[in-house]
């Protein structure tokens, strides 16, 4: 189970599975042109798979991120600042990122704010009942982002690819947050 509770090898994880998003952004992109929500939801799929490809090298080299520093309280490297800086970076990008049809940039959004008033409640100093409950939206939250990898990958082409890159990125979050330490960061 080393891989599974290591932050280098999450951030590897995270950039690849951004990598893979960043193609399937760029076929959003030049699959309709002409229509103007696949403009959008392409170009919203690149700058989200590049926030997450930013979050996955910062995690993997433990450097400091720059713009998203407030995310990342013990740095990149630690599983706690993984954590965080992955739910922050995540929220982001489902905020940007639009997805294919409405209903998904809708539920992108909500879920997005969820992720980034959640990572906000992660860095505060504040201990106590309310970092539990935080602790159980996070995990249900990622439960339900690898849910939304397993039903990419029941797609086809590149979106298997996706999906199976989302779960197994979840899986290792999910992994990381049930670690010893990240749990005692919660009062757990």
């Amino acid at each position: 189970m080393a891989f599974f509770d290591d932050a280098r090898r999450f951030g590897i994880l995270v950039m690849v599975t951004a990598i893979i998003s960043l193609a399937a952004g760029i076929g959003a992109l030049t699959e309709g042109l002409d229509e103007t929500w696949n403009l959008l939801d392409g170009i919203g799929g690149i700058v989200a798979a590049l926030i997450m490809l930013g979050c996955g090298l910062c995690i993997f080299l433990d450097m400091e991120p720059g713009f998203l520093w407030y995310f990342f309280p013990e740095g990149a490297g630690s599983k706690f600042g993984a954590i965080t800086g992955f739910t922050a970076a995540a929220g982001l990008a489902l905020l940007i990122g639009l997805g294919p049809e409405l209903i998904s940039a809708i539920l992108g959004a909500v879920i997005g704010v969820l992720l980034l008033a959640i990572a906000w409640m992660i860095t505060d100093e504040k201990k106590g009942l309310r970092k539990k409950i935080v602790w159980v939206s996070l995990a249900v939250l990622f439960f339900l982002c690898l849910m939304h990898g397993v039903v990419i990958a029941l797609g086809t082409g590149l979106s298997i690819l996706t999906g199976v890159a989302e779960i197994l990125t979840f899986l290792v979050a999910m992994f990381l947050l049930y670690d010893g330490d990240v749990k005692a960061k919660f009062g757990l």
